[in-house]
């Protein structure tokens, strides 16, 4: 992204959003920037360009694991490239609950199923609060280098968390 996200919509460089106000301003900015709206070819490309960018810049705040990055990225934190850590146990932790995830699915354990996805959506909101506790604690500045790295552990561990729930079914 050639932009800042938030420069783009207007809005103050935290993790916590008016989603609904972002839409608002998401609808107002494409109508404006549509490139059928010019004639001339040189102001629909600038338009197309920037109508892209403030696509791909909606996508990156509209959900909380992509904007914990993307704000990550402009404090000057590490990415997910750089910086794979995980917590010691979480690894093994998961392999464990996808093997029943899977045991469950297989055997149509419905129960089970709905047990292990409660599980993973009360895990997903402890890390999305833990890091919108962060980021507060942090807001308007450049992280430190343990900060970075404490934020990118838990969004790799929040990676994990959403990846389970991504593939795992609402019921079988």
């Amino acid at each position: 992204m050639k932009q800042d996200p938030y420069e783009i919509f207007g809005l103050e460089r935290s993790f916590e959003i008016d989603l609904d106000a972002l839409q608002k301003e998401f609808v107002k900015l494409s109508a404006k920037y549509h490139p059928d709206k010019y004639v001339d070819p040189i102001e629909q490309m600038d338009a197309a360009e920037y109508s892209s960018e403030i696509n791909v810049a909606y996508q990156a705040l509209r959900d909380d694991e992509s904007r914990a990055n993307a704000l990550l990225a402009l404090m000057g934190g590490p990415s997910k490239e750089d910086d794979k850590s995980l917590p010691p146990t979480l690894l093994m932790e998961m392999m464990e609950i996808r093997e029943e995830m899977e045991a469950a699915v297989e055997a149509k354990d419905n129960a089970t199923v709905q047990k292990l996805r409660q599980w993973a959506e009360e895990e997903r909101e402890e890390y999305l609060g833990m890091l919108g506790q962060i980021f507060s604690k942090v807001s308007g500045k450049t992280v430190t280098e343990s900060e970075g790295k404490q934020i990118r552990l838990h969004l790799n561990s929040l990676r994990y968390i959403e990846r389970m729930l991504e593939q795992t079914p609402e019921e079988v």
